[in-house]
């Protein structure tokens, strides 16, 4: 997934593993040019910088609730939603099970996560200035995050869906037409697709699924032939169905896609093929494109 808008959430190393800044520094942060002023100050825990979840959020315009009985604390900012709870290494971002290095904390009863989460949770610039221990955070991000949630629209109007029977389109959003878009591969420009239902398995364009059908039919057939009176003998010269590729949610997590701006829509490019993703079709077709809408726009 996409771009040379390239989705990069632009955290110095040195954020995660090598803040030098000694626990007894104090950490300043800074949201574009202004200065957070907390009632309880960020930390460092093993070389991660833990910030108060809601002073950070708030100031960046999210709403932040708390439930006492999960101990979770959810952000929610437009479309992004996201849950920590207290002593967990994972953490929920749109649906999507991540993991933090540095598990949520309790301190001066507020809820502290890594820095990075929230960075990566809502798609901010983070960066860190080890000399004079200082992070600024950018509230610009970049007109894709890294990772959403959006219904595919083909240039027809069909938005490509899940059924039980398999991949549809659809002439309105349903529920089963919202797919999480994830970072993949930031460097080599690589996504992956996941429908809302299923956040294991990504969207692929393979033969895995056609091939697993082709399988379960001709044994069903094979059945039904066997049983039958009227078993007819099959042509020595008859040919077994061969394989095609198809779109289809498969286990290998070896696809992912290149999505790349053309315009005011976008090219979803499957891995080593030069045609593009044609919601309307369900299918890869020459110079398809694509319009990503944001899940609760329409």
């Amino acid at each position: 997934m996409f771009k040379k808008l390239i989705l990069s959430v632009i955290i110095a190393s040195s954020l995660f593993v090598t803040a030098q800044a000694t626990d007894h520094n104090t950490i300043s942060v800074y949201v574009d040019d202004t200065k957070i002023i907390f009632d309880s100050e960020p930390y460092l825990n093993n070389g991660y910088t833990m910030v108060p979840m809601r002073a950070i959020m708030e100031v960046l315009g999210a709403s932040v609730s708390w439930e006492e009985n999960s101990k979770t604390a959810t952000a929610i900012q437009n479309m992004n939603i996201t849950k920590f709870t207290i002593g967990s290494h994972d953490y929920y971002r749109n649906g999507a099970l991540q993991y933090m290095p540095v598990a949520a904390q309790q301190a001066n009863d507020r809820t502290y996560v890594p820095l990075r989460a929230i960075s990566e949770g809502f798609g901010y610039s983070v960066e860190w200035d080890d000399i004079t221990s200082t992070v600024y955070i950018s509230s610009q991000k970049e007109s894709i995050p890294e990772e959403n949630i959006y219904y595919i629209k083909g240039s027809n109007g069909g938005y490509l869906t899940l059924t039980q029977e398999g991949l549809a389109t659809l002439s309105e959003p349903t529920y089963e037409g919202m797919w999480a878009i994830a970072c993949a591969d930031k460097d080599n420009n690589a996504f992956y697709i996941y429908n809302i239902n299923n956040l294991e398995n990504p969207l692929a364009y393979c033969n895995h699924d056609a091939l697993r059908v082709i399988v379960e039919e001709k044994a069903k057939k094979e059945a039904e032939e066997k049983n039958s009176k009227k078993k007819k003998k099959k042509s020595e010269t008859e040919e077994e169905p061969v394989a095609q590729d198809s779109l289809c949610l498969c286990v290998e997590k070896a696809h992912s896609w290149t999505i790349e701006p053309d315009g005011n829509l976008f090219r979803i490019y499957a891995s080593d093929k030069t045609q593009s993703l044609d919601a309307d079709k369900r299918d890869i077709s020459e110079n398809a494109t694509v319009t990503l809408v944001p899940w609760a726009s329409e």
